[in-house]
């Protein structure tokens, strides 16, 4: 079986290869929930039931619904559990937030009737290279078809600053579903990858052409391999200390953190 690999895990490795090392293979536990990541789930959860509703049975969910299913997915992890970084927020601004979200993102698009929804959250899987082979998994937010008879790719982001351009046009994660998802599709198949930034309520849309997608493939094939030869995973040290869930056991980790304040309300 080739090793499984996906955009979040190769991108861990990128950002520190020491946390690689303690998330996926010693496998360290969490002792906390980042209220970011929670904050942008509880989002992704209100989202999927909507599209998954609308498109089983054709009803939209009131924002009332969605907002019962956003606080219902915040209660799982205990606020006392959660990871606050930034000095000056807690967990109610975060939550706040995740409200702000979704509530722009569905009066923006109410009544969900521009695009034919086929799928939330599918699963999608590639096998790229093959000295050895890698697979790649991921999951879509939302797999549409555009009135224009297009494929669209959307993924929901609720960060807390917007992309600047070479940053889409580097995109890594979505370039590699539509690879997976060609493998199902005409050749002369349009396919556009959307990204939503629901803070900002911002859209951004893209079209990959076929030797920016064969780039994509090489560089996760190249990156795989720089996975597969690393043996000492050394520390990565810089601001995403704060935010690491295993800097207890990282020395270099936890000194940066003692040494620098962690990010704070600006002024």
């Amino acid at each position: 079986m080739p090793p499984t690999f996906s955009h979040s895990r190769l991108s861990t490795f990128e950002n520190c290869p020491r946390q690689y090392r303690y998330r996926y293979i010693e496998r360290l536990p969490r002792p906390w929930t980042g209220v970011e990541a929670h904050a942008g789930a509880a989002v992704h959860a209100a989202l999927e039931r909507l599209y998954a509703e609308k498109m089983r049975t054709g009803r939209t969910p009131s924002l009332e619904d969605l907002d019962h299913d956003l606080r219902e997915a915040w209660e799982k992890v205990p606020t006392q559990a959660l990871r606050i970084v930034r000095r000056g927020f807690d967990a109610e601004d975060y939550l706040r937030l995740a409200r702000h979200c979704l509530e722009t993102y569905y009066r923006r698009h109410h009544p969900f009737d521009a695009d034919e929804t086929l799928d939330v959250e599918a699963r999608v899987e590639i096998t790229l290279g093959q000295d050895p082979p890698a697979r790649m998994v991921g999951f879509m937010d939302r797999l549409a078809r555009a009135p224009d008879g297009a494929w669209e790719i959307h993924d929901y982001k609720t960060s807390g600053s917007l992309p600047r351009e070479q940053d889409l046009d580097r995109d890594r994660q979505l370039s590699l579903y539509e690879l997976a998802l060609r493998r199902t599709l005409p050749a002369r198949a349009v396919v556009r990858q959307v990204w939503h930034y629901l803070t900002f309520d911002r859209r951004y849309v893209r079209t990959r052409p076929a030797r920016g997608l064969a780039q994509v493939a090489r560089q996760v094939e190249a990156a795989v391999q720089r996975v597969l030869a690393e043996r000492s995973y050394p520390a990565r040290t810089g601001v995403l200390c704060h935010w690491c869930d295993y800097s207890e056991h990282c020395p270099e980790g936890r000194s940066y953190v003692m040494e620098r304040p962690a990010p704070g309300l600006p002024g």
